[in-house]
């Protein structure tokens, strides 16, 4: 089965908003933008899983996404995230229905290319495969058949809600366990989480050197 990653990305300068407490607009942007960049080294690791499409509306992360290879499918205004996932499915639907889409938002900083490659695995013709983010019941990843879609519903408690949503449907949910893609970045308490880790390199450098004091100590 040909897979394909889909990743979306908002970044810009009203991203994170949720750490503007501990970072300005601009950190915020070049927190994203570090992140992206993290994600995507990891997953050249797992070139196996096919080219990954970015879909974004920041011409400053489809830059990166250039750099490292990355197709880029431009959204004209920010849509939100269930709008961008649905979009980069439809492309990739268009091309291949029965392709295995990967949908990742672009703040898994941690993503274990292993983990992902084993998600990837486990997902049948028939099934939902689904990651649930380990703060909020939210979502960290969606694994489906590019010609089967379901209605989107991020943000907190949408773990529950995608679940519902696939069966509605006809489709068989799969809860998968994959820790680096359940760790999504949107509070500053996952900010000194990341700092402490030992992966992420670009974006654990930059908290080091923009990260307040009182948040990271040094």
């Amino acid at each position: 089965m040909t897979v394909r990653i889909v990743i979306a990305a908002r970044g810009g300068p009203d991203a994170k908003r949720r750490c503007a407490g501990v970072l300005p607009r601009e950190a915020r942007a070049a927190l994203v933008r570090a992140m992206l960049s993290d994600m995507l080294a990891a997953l050249a690791e797992v070139p196996e899983l096919g080219t990954p499409l970015l879909v974004t509306p920041t011409d400053e992360l489809a830059v990166i996404a250039a750099q490292h290879g990355v197709e880029v499918l431009h959204e004209d205004a920010v849509l939100g995230l269930a709008a961008a996932f649905r979009r980069g499915q439809q492309e990739i639907a268009r091309r291949d229905p029965h392709a295995l889409v990967v949908l990742l938002p672009g703040d898994l900083p941690l993503l274990d290319p292993a983990e992902l490659f084993a998600a990837v695995t486990q997902v049948q013709h028939s099934e939902v495969g689904i990651v649930a983010a380990a703060a909020d019941g939210g979502t960290g990843a969606l694994l489906l058949e590019a010609g089967r879609f379901f209605a989107f519903s991020y943000g907190e408690g949408s773990c529950d809600r995608h679940l519902a949503a696939a069966r509605m449907v006809g489709l068989q949910p799969r809860l998968i366990e994959a820790p680096s893609l359940a760790f999504d970045v949107d509070r500053p308490a996952d900010l000194a989480v990341l700092a402490d880790s030992r992966c992420a390199p670009q974006t654990r450098r930059w908290l080091a050197e923009h990260l307040p004091f009182e948040v990271f100590p040094r």
